[in-house]
Protein backbone atom coordinates (compact mmCIF):
# COMPACT_ATOMS: atom_id res chain seq x y z
CA UNK A 1 0.00 0.00 0.00
CA UNK A 2 3.02 2.70 0.93
CA UNK A 3 3.97 2.21 -2.72
CA UNK A 4 0.40 2.86 -4.12
CA UNK A 5 0.04 5.59 -1.79
CA UNK A 6 3.34 7.30 -2.47
CA UNK A 7 2.85 7.30 -6.37
CA UNK A 8 1.45 10.56 -6.50
CA UNK A 9 4.16 11.92 -4.55
CA UNK A 10 6.30 10.85 -7.01
CA UNK A 11 4.69 12.43 -9.82
CA UNK A 12 4.28 15.61 -8.36
CA UNK A 13 8.79 15.40 -8.92
CA UNK A 14 9.16 13.08 -11.54
CA UNK A 15 11.02 11.01 -9.58
CA UNK A 16 10.06 7.26 -9.14
CA UNK A 17 13.13 7.11 -6.52
CA UNK A 18 11.93 9.40 -3.11
CA UNK A 19 12.48 7.85 -0.38
CA UNK A 20 9.19 6.41 0.78
CA UNK A 21 9.38 4.52 -2.65
CA UNK A 22 12.94 2.93 -1.37
CA UNK A 23 12.21 1.86 2.00
CA UNK A 24 12.82 -1.67 2.47
CA UNK A 25 11.10 -4.23 4.87
CA UNK A 26 13.49 -4.33 7.44
CA UNK A 27 13.15 -0.38 7.47
CA UNK A 28 9.65 -0.84 8.58
CA UNK A 29 10.54 -3.30 11.31
CA UNK A 30 12.65 -0.60 12.65
CA UNK A 31 10.27 2.15 12.76
CA UNK A 32 7.59 -0.46 14.30
CA UNK A 33 10.00 -1.43 17.21
CA UNK A 34 11.11 2.43 17.65
CA UNK A 35 7.52 4.10 17.87
CA UNK A 36 4.10 3.29 16.65
CA UNK A 37 2.52 2.31 13.82
CA UNK A 38 -1.60 2.57 13.30
CA UNK A 39 -3.54 1.12 10.36
CA UNK A 40 -7.03 1.49 8.89
CA UNK A 41 -8.48 -1.92 7.18
CA UNK A 42 -11.77 -2.28 5.04
CA UNK A 43 -14.52 -4.71 6.07
CA UNK A 44 -12.26 -7.29 4.07
CA UNK A 45 -9.63 -6.79 6.65
CA UNK A 46 -7.59 -5.03 4.07
CA UNK A 47 -4.93 -1.96 4.94
CA UNK A 48 -6.38 0.97 3.07
CA UNK A 49 -4.42 3.62 5.67
CA UNK A 50 -1.47 3.98 7.87
CA UNK A 51 0.30 6.46 10.34
CA UNK A 52 3.95 6.21 12.09
CA UNK A 53 5.25 8.06 15.21
CA UNK A 54 7.48 7.96 17.54
CA UNK A 55 8.43 10.58 20.69
CA UNK A 56 11.84 12.40 21.74
CA UNK A 57 12.39 15.20 24.17
CA UNK A 58 8.85 16.21 23.94
CA UNK A 59 7.79 16.17 20.68
CA UNK A 60 6.03 13.02 18.67
CA UNK A 61 7.48 13.42 15.41
CA UNK A 62 4.65 11.49 12.68
CA UNK A 63 5.43 9.79 9.28
CA UNK A 64 4.32 8.40 6.38
CA UNK A 65 0.82 9.26 6.57
CA UNK A 66 -1.04 7.30 3.47
CA UNK A 67 -3.96 6.72 2.54
CA UNK A 68 -5.18 4.15 -0.71
CA UNK A 69 -5.51 5.99 -3.92
CA UNK A 70 -9.06 4.43 -4.42
CA UNK A 71 -10.11 5.55 -0.72
CA UNK A 72 -8.79 8.92 -0.51
CA UNK A 73 -11.14 12.16 0.19
CA UNK A 74 -13.00 9.78 2.56
CA UNK A 75 -11.70 11.83 6.03
CA UNK A 76 -9.48 8.85 6.48
CA UNK A 77 -6.25 10.76 6.59
CA UNK A 78 -7.64 13.21 9.43
CA UNK A 79 -8.97 10.12 11.55
CA UNK A 80 -5.43 8.75 10.96
CA UNK A 81 -3.27 12.25 12.24
CA UNK A 82 -5.81 12.71 15.32
CA UNK A 83 -5.43 8.76 16.11
CA UNK A 84 -1.38 9.00 16.28
CA UNK A 85 -1.50 12.37 18.11
CA UNK A 86 -3.34 10.73 20.89
CA UNK A 87 -0.77 8.24 21.38
CA UNK A 88 1.37 11.06 22.34
CA UNK A 89 -0.88 13.59 24.55
CA UNK A 90 0.22 16.37 25.32
CA UNK A 91 2.94 16.66 23.51
CA UNK A 92 4.13 18.94 20.17
CA UNK A 93 3.73 17.24 17.17
CA UNK A 94 6.09 17.99 13.89
CA UNK A 95 5.79 16.43 10.55
CA UNK A 96 6.84 17.35 6.86
CA UNK A 97 5.70 17.18 3.48
CA UNK A 98 6.86 18.43 0.00
CA UNK A 99 6.38 21.93 -1.19
CA UNK A 100 4.32 20.82 -3.93
CA UNK A 101 2.12 18.74 -1.83
CA UNK A 102 -0.21 21.51 -1.27
CA UNK A 103 -3.34 19.33 -0.44
CA UNK A 104 -1.29 17.78 2.49
CA UNK A 105 -0.62 21.04 3.65
CA UNK A 106 -4.08 22.49 3.89
CA UNK A 107 -4.67 19.08 5.49
CA UNK A 108 -2.42 19.69 8.38
CA UNK A 109 -3.21 23.39 8.46
CA UNK A 110 -7.12 22.80 8.94
CA UNK A 111 -6.28 20.06 11.77
CA UNK A 112 -3.70 23.12 13.79
CA UNK A 113 -0.19 22.83 12.11
CA UNK A 114 1.64 24.79 11.46
CA UNK A 115 4.82 26.05 8.66
CA UNK A 116 8.00 26.91 10.59
CA UNK A 117 10.88 25.73 8.16
CA UNK A 118 11.82 24.19 5.22
CA UNK A 119 14.98 22.41 3.75
CA UNK A 120 15.68 22.37 0.06
CA UNK A 121 17.46 19.15 -0.64
CA UNK A 122 18.06 19.05 -4.74
CA UNK A 123 16.41 21.46 -7.30
CA UNK A 124 13.48 19.48 -7.43
CA UNK A 125 12.84 18.59 -3.73
CA UNK A 126 11.95 20.64 -1.00
CA UNK A 127 10.30 19.64 2.82
CA UNK A 128 8.31 21.75 4.24
CA UNK A 129 8.46 20.96 8.35
CA UNK A 130 4.97 22.03 10.59
CA UNK A 131 4.20 21.89 14.12
CA UNK A 132 1.45 21.84 16.18
CA UNK A 133 1.44 22.62 19.95
CA UNK A 134 -0.28 20.53 22.84
CA UNK A 135 -3.19 22.22 24.17
CA UNK A 136 -1.26 24.44 26.71
CA UNK A 137 -0.53 26.44 23.72
CA UNK A 138 3.64 25.54 24.97
CA UNK A 139 5.83 24.92 22.68
CA UNK A 140 9.54 23.48 23.97
CA UNK A 141 11.94 26.23 25.58
CA UNK A 142 8.48 28.97 24.33
CA UNK A 143 5.35 30.77 26.31
CA UNK A 144 2.54 32.39 24.45
CA UNK A 145 2.76 35.59 25.80
CA UNK A 146 -0.77 38.37 25.75
CA UNK A 147 0.23 42.18 25.29
CA UNK A 148 -2.02 45.05 25.14
CA UNK A 149 -2.43 46.31 21.15
CA UNK A 150 -1.11 49.37 20.47
CA UNK A 151 -2.17 52.17 17.54
CA UNK A 152 0.71 50.37 15.42
CA UNK A 153 -1.21 47.02 15.88
CA UNK A 154 -4.63 48.38 13.87
CA UNK A 155 -4.00 46.39 10.90
CA UNK A 156 -2.59 43.09 12.75
CA UNK A 157 -5.82 42.84 14.69
CA UNK A 158 -8.00 43.43 11.84
CA UNK A 159 -6.49 40.74 9.65
CA UNK A 160 -7.05 38.45 12.46
CA UNK A 161 -10.10 39.47 12.74
CA UNK A 162 -11.49 39.22 9.13
CA UNK A 163 -9.54 36.37 8.08
CA UNK A 164 -11.02 34.23 11.08
CA UNK A 165 -14.68 35.47 9.76
CA UNK A 166 -14.06 35.02 6.30
CA UNK A 167 -12.43 31.47 7.03
CA UNK A 168 -14.47 29.69 9.49
CA UNK A 169 -17.51 31.49 10.07
CA UNK A 170 -19.14 30.76 6.51
CA UNK A 171 -19.39 26.80 7.67
CA UNK A 172 -21.61 27.80 10.21
CA UNK A 173 -23.64 30.93 8.69
CA UNK A 174 -25.07 32.34 5.22
CA UNK A 175 -23.49 34.90 3.89
CA UNK A 176 -25.42 37.86 4.95
CA UNK A 177 -24.49 37.04 8.66
CA UNK A 178 -20.85 36.55 7.69
CA UNK A 179 -20.96 40.10 5.95
CA UNK A 180 -22.79 41.45 9.19
CA UNK A 181 -20.17 40.33 11.78
CA UNK A 182 -17.33 41.65 9.02
CA UNK A 183 -19.06 44.97 9.23
CA UNK A 184 -19.21 44.73 12.78
CA UNK A 185 -15.56 44.61 13.44
CA UNK A 186 -14.39 47.58 11.59
CA UNK A 187 -11.43 48.85 11.51
CA UNK A 188 -12.83 51.83 12.53
CA UNK A 189 -14.35 50.24 15.49
CA UNK A 190 -11.03 48.29 16.16
CA UNK A 191 -9.14 51.57 16.71
CA UNK A 192 -11.57 52.69 18.71
CA UNK A 193 -11.15 50.19 21.08
CA UNK A 194 -7.44 50.07 20.63
CA UNK A 195 -6.98 53.87 21.41
CA UNK A 196 -8.95 53.17 24.56
CA UNK A 197 -6.60 50.30 25.79
CA UNK A 198 -9.18 47.41 25.75
CA UNK A 199 -7.80 45.27 22.77
CA UNK A 200 -4.72 42.43 23.81
CA UNK A 201 -2.65 40.56 21.26
CA UNK A 202 -1.31 37.05 21.45
CA UNK A 203 2.23 36.62 20.63
CA UNK A 204 3.91 33.25 19.82
CA UNK A 205 7.48 33.76 18.70
CA UNK A 206 6.81 36.66 17.31
CA UNK A 207 4.25 36.04 15.60
CA UNK A 208 0.32 37.45 16.49
CA UNK A 209 -1.54 34.81 16.70
CA UNK A 210 -4.50 36.00 18.82
CA UNK A 211 -6.85 39.08 19.91
CA UNK A 212 -9.26 39.28 22.28
CA UNK A 213 -11.16 42.64 23.12
CA UNK A 214 -11.89 43.65 26.85
CA UNK A 215 -14.65 46.55 27.62
CA UNK A 216 -15.61 46.72 30.94
CA UNK A 217 -17.40 43.10 32.13
CA UNK A 218 -17.67 42.12 28.62
CA UNK A 219 -15.34 39.67 26.46
CA UNK A 220 -15.36 40.31 22.56
CA UNK A 221 -13.54 40.26 19.65
CA UNK A 222 -12.07 36.83 20.46
CA UNK A 223 -10.07 35.61 16.93
CA UNK A 224 -7.46 32.72 16.63
CA UNK A 225 -5.80 33.04 13.13
CA UNK A 226 -6.66 29.70 11.53
CA UNK A 227 -3.62 27.69 10.83
CA UNK A 228 -3.21 28.33 14.87
CA UNK A 229 -6.37 26.97 16.38
CA UNK A 230 -6.89 23.66 18.44
CA UNK A 231 -3.46 24.87 19.95
CA UNK A 232 -4.52 25.93 23.86
CA UNK A 233 -4.13 30.33 22.16
CA UNK A 234 -8.08 30.70 22.50
CA UNK A 235 -8.13 29.18 25.88
CA UNK A 236 -5.23 31.21 27.06
CA UNK A 237 -6.93 34.68 25.41
CA UNK A 238 -9.88 33.90 27.38
CA UNK A 239 -8.09 32.71 30.88
CA UNK A 240 -6.29 36.78 30.28
CA UNK A 241 -9.44 38.31 29.66
CA UNK A 242 -11.13 36.30 32.73
CA UNK A 243 -8.50 36.94 35.23
CA UNK A 244 -8.66 40.76 34.29
CA UNK A 245 -11.98 41.23 34.89
CA UNK A 246 -12.55 39.29 38.02
CA UNK A 247 -10.01 41.42 39.32
CA UNK A 248 -12.61 44.00 39.55
CA UNK A 249 -16.00 42.86 39.10
CA UNK A 250 -18.17 39.48 39.96
CA UNK A 251 -19.38 38.75 36.53
CA UNK A 252 -18.73 38.53 32.86
CA UNK A 253 -20.57 39.16 29.78
CA UNK A 254 -20.40 38.14 26.40
CA UNK A 255 -22.29 37.59 22.86
CA UNK A 256 -21.86 34.22 21.50
CA UNK A 257 -21.60 33.41 17.97
CA UNK A 258 -21.88 30.10 17.21
CA UNK A 259 -18.23 28.34 16.41
CA UNK A 260 -17.30 30.02 20.06
CA UNK A 261 -20.32 28.62 22.03
CA UNK A 262 -19.12 25.15 23.25
CA UNK A 263 -15.93 26.18 24.37
CA UNK A 264 -17.85 29.13 26.59
CA UNK A 265 -20.02 26.36 27.75
CA UNK A 266 -17.42 23.86 28.90
CA UNK A 267 -15.69 27.19 30.40
CA UNK A 268 -18.72 27.20 32.87
CA UNK A 269 -20.83 30.48 30.72
CA UNK A 270 -24.78 29.72 31.44
CA UNK A 271 -27.03 31.38 28.69
CA UNK A 272 -28.87 34.50 30.12
CA UNK A 273 -30.79 36.21 27.00
CA UNK A 274 -31.01 34.66 23.75
CA UNK A 275 -31.49 37.49 20.52
CA UNK A 276 -32.71 37.29 17.00
CA UNK A 277 -31.95 40.14 14.31
CA UNK A 278 -33.70 40.20 10.69
CA UNK A 279 -31.07 41.36 7.95
CA UNK A 280 -31.83 43.46 5.06
CA UNK A 281 -31.55 40.34 2.99
CA UNK A 282 -33.97 38.20 5.08
CA UNK A 283 -31.01 36.25 6.77
CA UNK A 284 -31.26 35.74 10.33
CA UNK A 285 -28.48 36.77 12.95
CA UNK A 286 -28.89 34.46 16.36
CA UNK A 287 -26.85 35.41 19.57
CA UNK A 288 -26.77 33.80 22.83
CA UNK A 289 -25.98 36.12 25.66
CA UNK A 290 -23.88 34.16 28.18
CA UNK A 291 -22.60 35.26 31.51
CA UNK A 292 -20.42 33.80 33.70
CA UNK A 293 -19.97 35.00 37.61
CA UNK A 294 -16.56 34.62 39.99
CA UNK A 295 -18.17 32.59 41.75
CA UNK A 296 -19.10 29.61 39.58
CA UNK A 297 -15.18 30.31 38.21
CA UNK A 298 -13.70 29.52 41.62
CA UNK A 299 -15.61 26.55 41.96
CA UNK A 300 -14.70 25.18 38.33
Amino acid sequence: MQYLAYQSEAKLFSNPDIPPLRQTLDDVLEEYRNGVILKVSDSNNKIIGSVRGYSSDGTAYIGKLMVHPQKQGQGIGTALLQAIEMQYPGQRYELFTSSRSHGNIRLYERLGYRIFDEKKLTEELKFIYLEKLSQTGIRPGELLSVRLAMPKDIQTVWQITHRTISEVYPHFYPGGVVDFFSALHSEQNIREDIMQSRTYLAVYDTVCVGTVTINGTEISRLFVLPPYQHNGYGTALMDFAEQKIFETHAKIELHASLPGKAMYLKRGYREKEYRRKKLENDDWICIDIMEKSKHRADVL
